[in-house]
């Protein structure tokens, strides 16, 4: 093993013990049935539960699981954008929810939304858009804002002179490279793509994901990547992790996990990857519907659509094992050292 090899990787941020609990906000008339017993306490939804993730400098991470999994969840919650009910966001080692907090360090965290045309101002030019928050927060002296915006949209594939046009004279994968240039404006370690191409024409979603590996290349960025394409994800990831009902049930290093996905759920999911080596009528969906999660199920959450379930499944919830290829996955049925117990066809 060379030297080179053998040096860890940096940590860039990490979460540890996560969840967040959205309780339903009462009126005066359901505050007064509970108080005299004729309603029960109010609803909540776990979004996040216990999670534990890591983002290296330099690398992509990639988040999937079907909707109502929790990813946009987390990765606002790793922006800054929500409040965690526990557990903690470190970035270089420092809490970014913590009392005090430096809100310098938040900069360093951006986000790139699904909608590219609800996540612009409509009644701002372009060049304000990139340059608010450039001017705000003094990434560069006032001078030099306005080189400043014309090389990040140079870098975002977009012509500088378009820096007095609206949003509504652009297309959608334009208005998505002008989101892209907004986030990079401020010097960000770290880029949050929540469903980032997930509302774009495929042949556009192409030229979006290229962009994204050019500016890794280009500024040394970080990714948390989000999406429910496996596709995508396969793409662009380093590493994966795979969430269900608010938990992380797999992670490690992405041609690990596909081509030895441990979990039940994830080998549904690659199951489920189109292929043109794949006979049309052996394609099979995961089993059952999503439980809510108002109410996930008890033990493991998956247990109800999985077909390995046992009673321990039912009543226990596993916790994340270290396989020896390298990668966890959350299942009883896997032992510390198993290299997986289970292939996806």
């Amino acid at each position: 093993m060379n030297a080179a090899a053998s040096i860890k990787p940096q940590i860039l941020l990490s979460a540890r013990g996560l969840s967040k609990m959205f309780r339903a906000e009462d009126d005066l008339i359901a505050r007064i049935a509970r108080r005299i017993g004729l309603a029960g306490p109010p609803s909540v939804v776990r979004a996040l539960d216990d999670v534990d993730v890591t983002i290296h400098k330099g690398e992509v991470l990639g988040v999937v699981g079907e909707s109502g999994c929790g990813k946009s969840t987390l990765g606002r919650t790793l922006a800054g954008l929500i409040t965690p009910s526990s557990g903690e966001v470190l970035y270089q080692g420092q809490d970014i929810h913590g009392k005090g907090a430096n809100s310098k360090l938040r900069l360093k965290m951006q986000m790139v939304f699904q909608n590219p045309h609800a996540s612009l101002n409509p009644r701002k030019r372009v060049g304000d858009i990139i340059g608010e928050a450039v001017r705000a927060h003094r990434v560069v002296p006032p001078r030099d804002v306005d080189r400043h915006v014309s090389a990040i949209m140079e870098s975002s594939g977009l012509d500088p002179q378009w820096k007095s046009r609206f949003p509504h004279q652009f297309s959608g994968g334009q208005r998505q490279r002008i989101n892209i240039a907004r986030a990079l404006a401020v010097k960000p370690d770290l880029i949050i793509c929540d469903e980032a191409v997930s509302a774009l024409d495929v042949s556009v979603q192409a030229q979006i994901l290229n962009l994204f590996l050019e500016l890794r290349r280009k500024f040394g960025l970080s990714y948390l990547f989000i999406s429910h394409d496996l596709g995508v994800i396969r793409h662009v990831s380093d590493r994966i992790a795979v969430m269900y009902l608010g938990k992380v049930v797999e992670i490690g290093e992405a041609s690990d996990v596909f081509a030895r996905p441990a979990h039940p759920y994830t080998q549904a999911l690659v199951k489920e990857i189109p292929s043109i080596k794949r006979d049309v009528n052996s394609f099979q969906p995961i089993k059952g519907e999503l439980p809510s999660p108002l109410s996930p199920p008890s033990g493991c959450h998956f247990h109800p659509r999985c077909e390995f379930a046992g009673p321990r499944c039912r009543v226990e919830a596993p916790r994340l094992t270290t396989l020896a290829n390298g990668h966890q996955a959350a299942c009883h049925l896997l032992t510390p050292g198993d290299v997986t117990k289970k292939e996806a066809a």
